[in-house]
């Protein structure tokens, strides 16, 4: 899985951005034949941008020839992710993997359309990944991008002899490599002939007490193993920040990147109660009280003046429109005038003020309100 752009590289961009400002966004194949479409379906985007730029000779032109030469390398479009974000002004240029579906679309504006950036940023979140098995202990450290081996701590027991100091009939969690070179881990995990539920826990619990100081207890930890192991390893854990949910890992062959998509399901479903769900339900007695505002109108002209602490927006909603410069009034576009993109300022204001942008879907925010806003003040 790629490792998309982050923070601070996104702020540098949108500050180096000159207008006109080219931002493409294109949904891609990941494997399989699928992937000979990816060129095609970004060059027809390319080709939208051009005629929106009365360009008519794409590769003849220094703003967008250099996406042009890129619809020739074969190798570049036959790994990607999920999606394809394009970032093209005078001065730069900067190709985005993304981890999830994105609509095609075209954007020419003053400056970059961020808000699907923004509203994947904000969903990321730390985590790790513990995987049970009596013949091998392994800890990974994860956020939703990346994932990566991590030593476990002094003293903790890797394996079931550790604990009890003998070889025991055990239930493993084999990996072996596969792939070029051998590099890529493959989880499975294997039943032998069950250890006595003492020894298990023995070590489990030899396990846990090693790692409660270790682990940053604010870190949700994900527990991946067959189902037995992990309802012994709960018994005798006592980790604040582990997960009631965990990754069965069966006989079945299981690649690490498998194990990583599966853990951040988990995660992500966990964290989506505190990061979306519940500001959406206190959202109606907030906006009694005057502490949020919903709909464009409103919205808009918070974010702006950077009293937005929270936005609730679904990346994909569009309002056309312009936004007075002293009064910071709104006011929606009629057909043929020069606007921008309303739900874009506000995502995009809100994050260069500090505030966060989380990506809620349009029906649960309701068409007459496709923002919402908690405010600082």
């Amino acid at each position: 899985m790629s490792t998309p752009i982050r923070d601070h590289e996104l702020r540098t961009l949108v500050e180096q951005a000159t207008a006109p400002a080219v931002s493409i966004y294109a949904p891609m194949a990941k494997a399989g034949a699928e992937t000979r479409q990816n060129a095609t379906r970004f060059k027809n985007l390319v080709r939208e941008a051009a005629e929106r730029l009365a360009i008519e000779r794409p590769g003849e032109d220094p703003l967008l020839a250099p996406l042009i030469a890129q619809i020739d390398d074969r190798d570049f479009w036959q790994h990607q992710e999920e999606g394809l974000a394009v970032f093209r002004s005078r001065d730069v240029l900067r190709w985005v993997k993304l981890p999830t579906e994105t609509q095609a679309e075209v954007t020419v504006a003053d400056t970059f359309r961020v808000a699907p950036i923004l509203a994947l940023l904000a969903s990321n979140q730390a985590f790790d990944v513990l995987t049970l098995s009596l013949g091998e202990v392994r800890l990974f450290e994860c956020d939703r991008f990346v994932m990566q081996p991590q030593k476990l701590p002094e003293g903790a027991p890797r394996r079931l002899e550790d604990a009890v100091g003998y070889d025991s009939p055990r239930a493993n969690l084999q990996f072996h490599s596969a792939g070029r070179g051998g590099s890529r881990p493959i989880y499975h995990g294997h039943s032998a002939e069950p250890s006595p539920d003492a020894e298990v826990r023995q070590f489990f619990g030899r396990l846990a007490a090693a790692l409660g100081p270790f682990l940053d207890p604010r870190v949700p930890l994900v527990l991946a193993g067959q189902p037995h192991l992990q309802a012994r390893f709960r018994e005798v854990a006592h980790l604040p920040q582990l997960l009631p949910e965990g990754v069965e890992l069966g006989v079945e062959s299981l690649s690490e990147e498998a194990l990583h998509g599966r853990s951040w399901a988990v995660v992500e479903q966990a964290v989506r109660a505190q990061r979306r769900d519940r500001p959406l339900q206190r959202l109606p007695g907030m906006v009694a009280h005057g502490r949020a505002v919903t709909g464009v109108g409103e919205v808009v002209p918070a974010a702006v003046e950077g009293r937005v602490d929270t936005l609730l927006v679904d990346p994909e909603v569009h309002r056309l429109g312009r936004i007075d410069p002293t009064t910071h009034r709104v006011s929606f576009a009629a057909e043929g005038e020069a606007v921008e993109d309303l739900v874009e300022r506000a995502a995009r204001e809100t994050w260069l003020n500090g505030g966060q942008v989380i990506s809620v879907p349009e029906e649960l925010l309701g068409p007459d309100a496709p923002v919402a806003a908690v405010l600082r003040y």
